[in-house]
């Protein structure tokens, strides 16, 4: 009897100790809140938590938002949610994000290719997706679903006129104004407003706008025209006559609870809004474009990643979660037939199924643009002045061309170029001085001018000449978009150039000291010797660098309304050590030259060069100190910066 009774205790501490091995994994599943997706996350969650009680997953997930407070119109503020994840707090397992932002996302997130098969990631490798999920060659996160921008069309009023969903721009205002200009005869005091242009005071702004041009291009498989191209601005003359014609400025630019709220009063006949919404007696299609075939829809949504610095039990169940939720079977239930939101999983759009849930025929036809967040620049910055140049359009403070090009400005960098009237000139003139300098170099090794040439031997003056095209060498760096390279060239030609016109003055100055000493004598006898040693000092700082790459660029009036441009300057502490040696140096040399000058400005055999190169002296002393002044102050234009500096190396190397 005891010994029945101990086999049971056993059996029953097995039990135990085989389900506290099999304790539940919880999985923390964080989101923003969106007011309109916070149901549809609690149901995903829900339905998840059920699946993995039927399957004996013991695995939990549970729901919490980055913020507490509710956002009406999308997430496009994700800094606050970036500084939590940046702490590496082990509470965040899996996050839903905007995938907009995935390069921001992306140094948080696992490379989910590392670890799920192909023939799973293979269900989402399509254009889209990729361009969605895929960062730096890796699969950073699966599509839970799409958000894109689509056109409403009020239903009730085509079917009252016969009129079908127009397919261009042209089309929408033409039955637009002649469906609002009927509903007046009719009724006077009508309330129907022909199109809302989504044009808000925030990001769906900018959305619309890059949308706006993308619906101009040439055809289907082209890019997005520039802002500056003829498309952009027959894009933008056409939205305002939409505007003028069939809305007005206000509608264009109310809120999106302002839009969706007269969405389901009826008093809107097309309106620009996203897949995200079900509107009774509305039909959801695609945008229209310039001309039937070519539309434009902006393309987002929410996907899902994991969060890199959990635990190896947490990644394997967070990995169960990303299969379920990627999964055919849940993306075609839940995500279409329960919540009707936009599967990314392309197959399923040839599903008849799925296709009595959501329109299979515009997913099709639809042309998707991803905005540029993760390859542009200070997309931020860019995003709000762009859309203040737009509102400024709106309210007719600027013209089409000023607005189109203050947006192009806002990124682009401007440079002189010898294509232009400018640069042609500018190049013209320095190849002039360059062409000077040689034929006047070349006049040493003929007899009859060879007097004029008596100061300094034919050596010294042929370095002399080097320096001379160094700099000028530098000057033509001037005519290009600079880059860490050619700063490190434009740098090391004018440094070296200005001491190769120094050092043969200070070598022949020496020679001719009016004191009879030694050293003037050892100069005389070994003077390449001489010249290479001042030389070696400023030649290994400029070796030194470039290869330790101290000198980078730096942008000008990317945060102001002047044209951006950039110029060289050192990015680290070692090269502003290096280069502050170098000038350095450079004004030892320039200042020994003043006085051996000095004290040789008496010698009759040297009489009227010691003048002439007084004066060269003189002026290179100006340029010196205009070097000096200009690189210290700030210059906000990219012409007079770069016309300043090109005339300061012609100076130099004139003389």
């Amino acid at each position: 009897m005891v010994i029945r009774i101990f086999q049971l205790y056993l059996l029953i501490t097995l039990i135990i100790i085989q389900k506290l091995a099999k304790a539940t994994v919880t999985i923390s599943f964080f989101t923003d809140t969106y007011s309109r997706l916070d149901d549809a996350f609690n149901f995903m969650i829900n339905s998840f938590n059920k699946y993995a009680n039927e399957t004996n997953k013991d695995i939990q997930l549970q729901l919490t938002y980055f913020t507490d407070v509710s956002n009406v119109v999308g997430y496009n503020d994700y800094s606050s949610t970036l500084s939590l994840l940046g702490k590496k707090n082990s509470k965040y397992d899996i996050f839903a994000y905007d995938a907009n932002y995935l390069s921001a996302f992306s140094p948080y997130l696992m490379e989910l290719d590392n670890y799920l098969p192909k023939n799973f990631t293979d269900l989402y490798s399509s254009k889209y997706n990729r361009m969605l999920n895929y960062y730096n060659g890796h699969i950073r996160g699966f599509p839970f679903f799409l958000i894109f921008s689509v056109l409403f069309s009020n239903e009730k009023y085509l079917q009252k006129y016969n009129k079908r969903i127009p397919k261009s721009w042209d089309e929408l205002l033409n039955t637009a104004k002649y469906i609002v200009d009927e509903e007046k005869k009719m009724n006077n005091d009508t309330n129907l407003v022909g199109y809302t242009g989504l044009f808000p005071d925030n990001e769906n702004a900018m959305c619309s706008i890059f949308q706006l041009i993308h619906s101009y291009r040439d055809n289907a498989d082209s890019e997005i025209p520039e802002f500056t191209s003829q498309n952009a601005k027959d894009a933008f003359y056409k939205i305002l006559e939409i505007r003028d014609k069939i809305s007005s400025n206000e509608w264009f630019r109310i809120s999106e609870t302002q839009i969706v709220d007269h969405l389901f009063n009826g008093n809107i006949l097309f309106a620009h809004f996203y897949s995200s919404l079900t509107i009774p007696l509305y039909s959801m299609s695609v945008l229209p474009g310039r001309k039937d075939g070519i539309n434009s829809s902006i393309i987002g949504g929410y996907s899902i990643g994991i969060y890199k610095y959990i635990s190896e039990e947490k990644k394997e169940a967070a990995l169960e979660v990303i299969k379920y939720f990627s999964s055919k079977e849940f993306q075609k239930e839940v995500i279409v037939k329960q919540l009707g939101l936009i599967t990314a999983l392309e197959e399923l759009y040839d599903d008849s199924d799925v296709c009595k849930f959501i329109n299979c025929d515009m997913l099709h036809e639809i042309q998707y643009y991803l905005r540029p967040i993760s390859t542009m620049e200070n997309y931020n910055d860019f995003s709000k002045r762009a859309m203040k140049y737009f509102q400024e359009l709106l309210d007719g403070e600027k013209k089409v061309e000023d607005t189109l090009n203050n947006i192009n400005d806002i990124n682009r960098i401007y440079f002189i170029t010898w294509k232009n009237t400018l640069g042609a000139i500018l190049i013209s003139f320095l190849v002039i001085i360059f062409i000077i300098v040689i034929i006047a170099t070349s006049l040493i090794f003929i007899s009859s001018f060879q007097s004029y040439f008596t100061f300094l031997s034919n050596d010294l003056w042929i370095i002399y000449t080097i320096g001379s095209i160094s700099l000028l060498a530098s000057a033509f760096e001037y005519f290009s978009l600079p880059s860490k390279k050619k700063c490190i060239l434009r740098q090391t030609f004018y440094i070296n150039g200005e001491s190769l016109i120094y050092i043969p003055l200070i070598c022949k100055l020496t020679i001719n000291y009016p004191i009879i000493n030694k050293f003037s004598t050892w100069v005389e006898k070994h003077k390449l010797i001489y010249v290479a040693s001042l030389y070696s000092i400023q030649l290994l700082s400029s070796i030194l660098n470039a290869v330790f790459g101290s000198i980078g660029i730096k942008e000008i009036n990317l945060d102001k309304s002047e044209k951006n441009f950039y110029i060289c300057a050192n990015n680290s502490t070692v090269g502003k050590a290096f280069t502050q040696i170098q000038y350095f140096y450079t004004l030892l040399l320039y200042f020994s030259i003043c006085i051996f000058l000095f004290f040789e400005w008496n010698i009759e055999q040297t009489y009227f060069d010691i003048r002439h190169f007084s004066f060269a002296i003189i002026m290179d002393g100006i340029s010196i100190a205009l070097h000096y002044l200009f690189d210290f102050h700030s210059i906000n234009s990219y012409i007079l910066y770069n016309i300043l500096f090109i005339f300061i190396n012609i100076i130099k190397s004139f003389y």
